[in-house]
C-alpha cells in the first residue's frame, strides 16, 4: 500500500525549526512559491508545535502571500501572544493592520 506525502509527512516528527526552515523556503521561492506544499507542512507543524510563535508567523506569512490580511492579523497576533518579544512579528502586525 503506498502513502500520500500528506500522510507519510504525518508519520514523521520533526523539530519545529526543521519544519519552518523549509516552510520559509517554500513561501520565498523565486520566481513563485510553492504554497501548496507550504500549507502542508504548516498544518504539520501547527499539530506537532501548537503553542510554537514562528509556526503562526510563518501562517501569517502564507496568508500575506494568499492576499488574505484578516487571516495573516489573527495569525501574527496568535504569534505575537506567543512570544510577545519577537521585534520581527510585531513590525509586521503593525504594518498589516
Amino acid at each position: 500500500m503506498r502513502l500520500k506525502a500528506p500522510t507519510l509527512i504525518r508519520t514523521q516528527y520533526l523539530k519545529v525549526y526543521q519544519i519552518t526552515y523549509k516552510i520559509y523556503g517554500l513561501l520565498n521561492r523565486k520566481p513563485v512559491g510553492s504554497f501548496p506544499a507550504a500549507k502542508m507542512l504548516l498544518e504539520l507543524a501547527e499539530e506537532q508545535h501548537p503553542q510554537s510563535a514562528i509556526v503562526f508567523a510563518h501562517w501569517g506569512d502564507y496568508f500575506l502571500k494568499m492576499q488574505d490580511r484578516a487571516a495573516a492579523i489573527r495569525a501574527y497576533e496568535r504569534a505575537d501572544q506567543l512570544d510577545p518579544s519577537d521585534e520581527g512579528v510585531v513590525k509586521v502586525l503593525r504594518g498589516v493592520k
